[in-house]
């Protein structure tokens, strides 16, 4: 158990310096308690600077927790939250945990969309807080493409706009959650962004019953089972590594259960580091050789290179907004 409150797992993967050290938060967000997530991302935000962490990951909806039916309730809690009213606490308290070593925090946010006709929705955003080799501060932004039942109450789509970060460990695109479902997006990232690893934030659930009598099969945490399997599936598709967090416990109003399960999956597909489904936790992997591994992996199979020489052109919406971090 870390000072801040939450354990911590540490592992290196590589003896090679040169990649760098990825964080990710496997934690809880209260609703209807801004102070509290912010407290959560706060004392994360100190573990990780301590243990040299140069990519901190914060889960979906971190900052002000997942919705719920009552709209009475939720609609004015979750913008008195948007990201206009965030940047103060950004400012003093995110801004300052950046230096050499820390160098790009990945939060989620709510922004506020203006939309004459329907009631006042949002985006939901993945946000990327950090500073260029110059020392520049880049604030890059990566709106959800598809968006899940209740949340279509409540926000709106990207429209399958990509966002790809430049670094000096290789070309990082982002998912948000439902994202994850569908390929065509990821192979944008795969085949037309050439992208070395994914980030992935999420409030993904466990709980959910498929059954098949006659076959005497039942599962009741399908949603946790799509995740374990959804996730190796795309890394090893895509030849990318996959660095995913993911929300945990339970729901303060819903009650809903979120499956937690965070980790970090190699080109491969196989799991290198993965965070309990059931409690909050920070995972830490040293020295993850980005673009290294990947080819390494490619020289057996490469599927874009094979792709491309098949001569099939998917139709792919409009190119990602490329930011450079370096």
């Amino acid at each position: 158990m870390n000072p801040n409150g939450f354990p911590v797992r540490v592992m290196t993967f590589d003896s090679d310096c040169s990649g760098p050290t990825v964080g990710l938060a496997n934690i809880h967000a209260s609703v209807p308690d801004l102070a509290e997530n912010q407290a959560r991302i706060r004392n994360a935000l100190a573990c990780f600077r301590k243990h040299a962490v140069q990519l901190a990951v914060f889960p979906e909806f971190s900052l002000t927790g997942y919705f719920w039916k009552d709209e009475k309730s939720c609609r004015p809690y979750m913008e008195s939250a948007t990201l206009d009213h965030q940047q103060a606490f950004i400012e003093e308290t995110v801004w300052p945990f950046l230096n050499d070593t820390l160098q790009f925090v990945v939060l989620n946010v709510l922004r506020k969309v203006t939309d004459p006709i329907h009631p006042p929705r949002s985006f939901n955003s993945t946000l990327v807080i950090g500073k260029n080799g110059t020392g520049d501060r880049i604030q890059a932004i990566y709106n959800k493409t598809f968006l899940p039942g209740i949340e279509k109450q409540y926000t709106i789509g990207g429209e399958g706009h990509r966002l790809v970060l430049e670094t000096p460990w290789g070309r990082i695109g982002f998912l948000i959650c439902y994202d994850l479902c569908f390929p065509s997006l990821l192979q944008a990232y795969q085949l037309v962004d050439h992208v070395d690893a994914i980030v992935l934030q999420a409030s993904w659930r466990g709980p959910a019953i498929r059954s098949y009598p006659v076959c005497g099969l039942k599962d009741t945490h399908y949603y946790g089972h799509l995740w374990d399997t959804l996730i190796p599936a795309q890394a090893a598709l895509s030849q990318t590594w996959f660095f995913a967090a993911n929300a945990v416990g339970r729901h303060n109003i819903s009650h809903d259960v979120f499956w937690g399960g965070s980790g970090i999956w190699a080109p491969s597909g196989l799991p290198v580091l993965r965070a309990t489904n059931h409690a909050e936790e920070l995972i830490i992997l040293k020295q993850v050789p980005i673009t290294g591994e990947r080819q390494r992996e490619r020289l057996d199979f490469d599927y874009a290179t094979d792709f491309a020489a098949a001569d099939i052109s998917p139709p792919y919406r409009s190119g990602a907004v490329v930011v450079t971090a370096f």
